[in-house]
């Protein structure tokens, strides 16, 4: 009898969805431009983010297969990173750590800059688990976490009201990764407290912020003066509000709204009229806010004499 032939085992077959045909060749234009020059990648990927959400899986489909089908692995790292780039434009989390998951299991490092936007985006939806994981993954498998990112961290977790976190992510940044707070930082730290109630801790960092060698700057100032004006703490946002001057830091329209605000929210509309006049003195332009909080003043509490 003749031998049996061997039965032979089916080719595996990597199965994609059909790509639709005008959308492919759209993303296949917007690669090329990216590639055109580094420059008109952020525009290139504002252009495919326009046909979001609708394009959503045939983006995913196309930045998977692009690179595989030309076996350059710096093609597929360019469809990865330019479908990346679309959908943290678009606002879509899910799909961008679907595709930066794509870009690690491929073997290349994603940018500082799409993961400090990817972590903004993530905190904004609520999602802090997520964007601490992110975090996590940066220490460990890179790229080295940057001060943008820092302060990115810092201002999802205040946001949260996650202050003591922060204060630890703090020694861990410093310890770890030698990076240092720069103004920004501080901002969002001080911010934060004032916000949940901790104006004392928050005139510690301030504090510890000016002995670092770390200067202050009108924002800074802002903040501290508003929380002082919430509090009805009248004579010590004056003295803080000339300090301003002493220091060499300019005032701005927001800082008079902020004392204007303070003095008109405690009925002392005389001094508020002053400050009105003040900052008009000082070459500042009143703007509708400064309009509305006198109004509302002299509405609750009398015109000022």
């Amino acid at each position: 009898m003749p031998p049996r032939a061997s039965r032979r085992q089916p080719p595996t077959v990597l199965w994609l969805p059909l790509l639709h045909p005008t959308r492919c060749s759209r993303f296949a234009a917007a690669s090329r431009l990216a590639a055109s020059a580094s420059a008109l990648r952020p525009f290139a990927a504002i252009l495919l983010a326009a046909l979001l959400p609708a394009a959503s899986q045939d983006l995913l489909s196309w930045s998977f297969s692009y690179g595989s089908a030309s076996g350059s692995a710096r093609v597929c790292y360019a469809a990865l990173r330019l479908a990346l780039h679309a959908f943290l434009a678009a606002g879509m989390a899910a799909e961008a750590l679907h595709v930066l998951a794509r870009v690690r299991s491929s073997g290349n490092t994603p940018s500082l800059s799409a993961l400090a936007a990817l972590l903004r985006l993530l905190f904004r939806s609520g999602e802090v688990r997520a964007a601490w994981n992110v975090f996590e993954e940066m220490a460990t498998r890179g790229p080295r976490p940057s001060l943008a990112i820092l302060n990115a961290m810092i201002l999802g977790l205040c946001h949260r009201g996650m202050l003591r976190v922060v204060l630890g992510l703090l020694g861990v940044m410093g310890k770890k990764f030698g990076i240092i707070p720069d103004v920004v930082s501080y901002n969002i730290l001080i911010k934060g407290h004032c916000v949940f109630g901790w104006s004392g801790d928050g005139f510690k960092l301030f504090k510890e912020m000016r002995s670092s060698g770390c200067e202050p700057t009108v924002v800074t100032y802002n903040i501290l003066v508003d929380v002082l004006c919430h509090e009805g703490r009248m004579v010590e946002a004056r003295r803080l509000f000339d300090e301003m001057a002493q220091v060499g830091i300019k005032e701005n329209t927001i800082t008079f709204n902020v004392l204007i605000d303070g003095y008109a929210k405690t009925g002392r509309m005389d001094e508020a009229s002053a400050a009105y006049r003040e900052m008009k003195v000082r070459g500042l332009v009143p703007d509708s806010c400064t309009f509305n909080i006198l109004a509302a003043g002299a509405y609750k509490f009398g015109h000022a004499t």
